[in-house]
């Protein structure tokens, strides 16, 4: 077996070096941009997100050609520490380069958006009421209702349950039977407002009687409802008009008073009484004395 000589091994190692290059780099660098989903991480337990962030951020990666064609989106995700977000608010956390794990050889150019406006609130328990709906036909009704357990107990963001008082059922449906009735259901909660209800309690028991309405008392509400209904609001009534004007007083003629002439009393001759002979002898006998 021949032997090669020691600068001939130089020459294939190197030959086999340029080859190996021209296989990674011989189509140069490029980038490529991405759709990733976003993971949220360290996320106190007492505390929960209340707006809506997007599920995915665009990236850009920039690295060899040879690597980027080998890059999948669902291999790749965009982490976000928010361990730090103890008190209730709202707070911008911008998104780090190398957030994204990338094999060797490749980086993130850009990241759009490049932050998320996160807004967190507290955890908390309330205890509302439960409200009981039913679907029923025109002309059926519920009375003597009631809900075992009467009281909910619902988790979630304070600020969405200082506001919420009470929870319904879902809509039941009862055979349309007079009577009594009992049945079991589960309540509704806000869908996409992160509140969760207890179930340790179970569901909940309805009962109560269902009784048809007269006829005549429907087809009254109905008339009453129609009337009302055909009322035209700009269709003149019997009602008088309202008075919108101001009533100004009238001017009054002046008349002139005929001074009417004083009529003096006639004047009433006096009398006097006549002489009395009986009274003179009486001053006479005065005089005397």
């Amino acid at each position: 077996m021949r032997i090669l000589k020691p600068w001939m091994l130089h020459l294939w190692a190197i030959l086999i070096a340029v080859i190996l290059w021209v296989q990674v780099h011989g189509e140069g660098e490029g980038s490529l941009s991405l759709d990733v989903p976003i993971q949220l991480q360290g996320l106190p337990d007492k505390m929960v997100l209340v707006n809506n962030i997007p599920s995915e951020v665009r990236i850009t990666v920039q690295g060899l050609q040879a690597r980027l064609k080998s890059l999948q989106a669902k291999d790749l995700f965009m982490s976000l520490d928010v361990s730090d977000l103890t008190e209730p608010g709202v707070t911008k956390k911008p998104f780090g380069l190398d957030a994204v794990r990338l094999p060797a050889g490749l980086k993130v150019e850009k990241v759009q958006p490049d932050h998320l406006s996160l807004q967190v609130d507290r955890v908390v328990m309330r205890t509302v009421a439960v409200q009981p709906k039913f679907d029923l036909p025109e002309g059926w009704e519920v009375q003597m209702v009631s809900v075992q357990p009467a009281m909910a107990h619902v988790q979630g963001p304070e600020v969405w349950l200082e506001s919420l008082l009470s929870v319904e059922t879902l809509p039941l449906k009862l055979e349309l039977q007079a009577g009594e009735f009992a049945l079991k259901t589960d309540v509704i909660v806000p869908t996409g407002k992160s509140v969760h209800l207890d179930e340790s309690k179970g569901a909940f028991a309805v009962s109560g009687i269902l009784s048809k309405i007269q006829p005549l008392f429907v087809e009254s509400v109905k008339k009453v409802e129609e009337e009302v209904e055909d009322v035209d609001p700009e269709q003149p009534t019997d009602l008088p008009a309202p008075i919108t004007g101001v009533i100004e007083p009238q001017p009054t003629t002046a008349t002139e008073e005929v001074a009417q002439p004083l009529v003096q009393p006639e004047a009433i001759p006096m009398v006097l009484p006549a002489a009395s002979p009986v009274l003179d002898e009486r001053k006479e006998e005065y005089k005397e004395n």
